[in-house]
């Protein structure tokens, strides 16, 4: 058997302690070692891509990708239960963990687009006196495929509408509007005195 002697294991140790690749390697050993989760198709936030939109006021916004963040695993619950998420690399839109088609905002997982007609609460609350019911509220999204949708004189296919209703017991709170295209993600938003139209976007290659 090989036997290394103390001062060869000495200077190995400081060899690699200088090397200026040693933290990067490390990082990359941690990141192969993780799960990353991919953007999906109608939200394509790759790092590196960007989005230019017209907003409400006339000035230009701009949302970028920086990195894959990591996110540590962990729990969470929200009114329809709890869930898990592992220690995952994810991208971030806005500062917040994207799963796909759910963003993680104050510690709650929250799905924001299905690729299909559907509907699907996000939100409910229900007061537990009785006295109270008027109080009472919830938050639903319904998704609605459409062929074509223009914006800004700009026509996209392959579109899914997202529309957002809160409704307390006698009314509507508010109806928020999303549009996402294939492959290019997030094209025209609509909440309230607040609007994004997309005017250009590149898709980082991936």
């Amino acid at each position: 058997m090989l036997r290394l002697c103390p001062l060869f294991l000495l200077s190995l140790l400081l060899f690699t302690a200088c090397d200026p690749r040693k933290k990067e390697l490390l990082d990359e050993l941690e990141k192969a070692s993780r799960d990353t989760v991919f953007p999906r198709p109608y939200f394509p936030v790759y790092p590196d891509s960007w989005w230019k939109y017209l907003n409400q006021n006339g000035d230009t916004v701009t949302k970028t990708i920086p990195s894959y963040e990591l996110v540590e695993f962990s729990y969470g619950s929200n009114y329809s239960g709890t869930y898990e998420f592992p220690s995952s690399y994810v991208p971030l839109w806005d500062g917040q963990p994207c799963f796909g088609y759910s963003i993680l905002h104050g510690g709650e997982l929250t799905e924001f687009l299905r690729e299909e007609a559907s509907e699907w609460e996000i939100d409910r609350y229900t007061p537990s006196d009785p006295r109270l019911s008027n109080q009472a509220h919830w938050t639903k999204r319904r998704v609605q495929p459409l062929a074509v949708y223009t914006v800004n004189n700009q026509s996209y296919t392959d579109v899914l509408e997202v529309t957002e209703e809160k409704r307390s017991w006698v009314s509507v709170v508010y109806t928020y509007r999303y549009y996402y295209a294939r492959n290019i993600g997030l094209i025209h938003l609509q909440t309230g005195a607040n609007e994004l139209q997309l005017i250009d976007h590149y898709i980082a290659p991936h």
